[in-house]
């Protein structure tokens, strides 16, 4: 069975699984740096960070040095190595050969740190947020924040695929990597978000009809509650009244206007169906005002029933035959 267990393992041998049949009669010695604490610049630690390899080929001495030995878990942290530690890391890379590990241990290792500053990270965050906004984006930290890393391994900074930057105070979100090391953040920002929008250029009173001459499209701050409903450039502003007063230089929200109206309760309308090739019309009252494309209920003045249609003009409705009330 001893045999067939030697084989097994001889088949798992990795590069390094081949060092011990390379190794002299002498055994390998392995001499740390260094008898106070180890400073190292990265996440993952070695087995050639900490010792010194000997009495072997450069070749092998070099493998040996690169087996993994221990990882930090954050920048400025510290690792205490015992002999137990060196001798599995050794044993899991298939050296299993004579080694004489020396020194006094634990030995102790410490992970230097560098920070990010708030500048080389406001660069990240201002290209992040301009991606996800068509327009001006203005904003500051609330607190600046602090980014430890280790200053051997590359860092870089991933924030969601897609948000909704509003003004205010604003939470951004993200992942740190540096090397092996990762970690979630928030950062808590002040944003001003600008947008051309729709703006009154003089007093509008309710019932006015909205123009090129009332209004104009204008580039402004906007709050979080005129971030939502202010009414953008792309809007198409036709056939559109007030339902509310407004000031010059007021922005036009989307609960301040409504299409114009033409048709109101009382008015006498053009029912209109079309279903499977039959064109029907008939004669009905309207119960409510709407605009143009708009839904609308209407009684049919000879069943009585209430249906409900869309404006197709002053006094017409086409009738959608699933809305029969």
């Amino acid at each position: 069975m001893s045999g067939l267990s030697n084989i097994c393992s001889g088949m798992l041998l990795t590069t390094f699984l081949a060092i011990g049949s390379m190794l002299p009669a002498q055994p390998i010695t392995l001499i740390p740096l260094q008898e106070e604490a180890i400073s190292l610049r990265t996440s993952s630690v070695e087995v050639g960070d900490v010792f010194a390899v000997q009495n072997t080929t450069d070749r092998i001495a070099n493998n040996i040095a690169s087996i993994p030995l221990a990882r930090f878990r954050s920048p400025g942290s510290t690792y205490n190595v015992y002999e137990f530690q060196v001798e599995r890391s050794l044993a899991n890379a298939g050296v299993d050969a004579d080694v004489d590990i020396r020194g006094e241990f634990p030995i102790q290792l410490y992970a230097e740190e560098a920070q990010i500053s708030p500048q080389i990270l406001g660069e990240r965050i201002t290209r992040f947020l301009q991606d996800q906004h068509p327009g001006k984006i203005e904003w500051s930290y609330i607190n600046d924040p602090t980014f430890t890393i280790f200053p051997g391994d590359p860092y870089e900074i991933d924030f969601p695929d897609r948000i909704d930057v509003l003004p205010g105070r604003f939470a951004l979100r993200g992942i740190f990597l540096n090397g092996s090391y990762r970690q979630a953040f928030s950062l808590l920002l002040e944003v001003a978000v600008y947008q051309t929008v729709l703006v009154a250029t003089e007093t509008i009173d309710p019932g006015t009809i909205l123009t090129a001459k009332n209004t104009s499209m204008e580039e402004r701050p906007l709050d979080m509650r005129e971030a939502r409903s202010a009414i953008s450039q792309e809007t198409q502003v036709t056939d559109i009244e007030a339902v509310r007063h407004m000031d010059a230089g007021e922005i036009v929200l989307s609960n301040m206007i409504r299409k114009v109206q033409v048709i109101h309760p009382g008015d006498r309308v053009n029912l209109l169906v079309e279903h499977g090739g039959v064109r029907i019309e008939s004669q009905g009252k309207a119960i409510e005002s709407a605009g143009l494309q708009e839904k609308v209920r209407v009684r049919d003045i000879q069943s009585g029933k209430i249906v409900v249609g869309e404006v197709e003009d002053n006094n017409t409705v086409k009738v959608d035959l699933t809305k029969v009330l």
